[in-house]
């Protein structure tokens, strides 16, 4: 699944004795020595953490430290113990729009626009799958609003909305939104 060649263990900022990750997104708790409430100690053994899998297909787990929980993304880590912390105003994108894959090579910081324009290249965007507007005009060049494409926009209905303000505005007319959105799309298409 990991194109990583090389795998890497180093530990979690915050978890150092608790907890390390690798640089193909794996987890694992380290052996250590916990006090029971009665003094006692317990030795306990490190072991492979198995994530869970959110609905978005992102995998996230509880880190656990001095009794207190803290829910995590198995990409943040990754990409945060292998790549610094997150720049302000950045995310943790996925090259190949994969959520579940977080092998370090396959993560990077980047603006949450470009996230965006990724999930519509991968076809992980919702819109990207859309074939038709709320209209029924195929979205498809040159029918699509270049200036929305990530939410692949209908051109001709943007332009109908547009005509049916400006003529209810400025010449007091009450225009039919779906007649102009179709007129419209008989220009562009032709």
């Amino acid at each position: 699944m990991c194109e990583c060649t090389l795998e890497r263990w180093s530990p979690i900022s915050r978890h150092e004795d608790y907890y390390e990750v690798s640089t193909r997104g794996e987890i694992r708790s380290l052996d250590r020595t916990v006090m029971r409430s009665n003094g006692i100690p317990l030795r306990l053994r490190g072991q492979s953490l198995t994530p869970v899998v959110r609905p978005t297909g992102h995998l996230r787990l509880a880190l656990q430290r001095a009794g207190v929980k803290l829910q995590r993304f198995v990409h943040q880590i990754v990409l945060e113990t292998f790549g610094g912390p997150c720049p302000q105003g950045l995310e943790c994108c996925h090259n190949d729009g994969n959520p579940a894959h977080n092998c370090l090579s396959n993560l990077r910081w980047d603006t949450r626009s470009a996230n965006r324009f990724d999930m519509v290249q991968h076809g992980s965007h919702p819109n990207a799958r859309k074939l038709t507007c709320k209209r029924d005009h195929p979205l498809v060049t040159p029918n699509l609003a270049e200036w929305a494409l990530p939410n692949r926009s209908c051109l001709a209905c943007a332009r109908a909305h547009t005509t049916v303000r400006n003529a209810q505005r400025y010449e007091g007319l009450e225009l039919d939104l779906r007649i102009e959105a179709d007129i419209h799309y008989r220009r562009i298409m032709s």
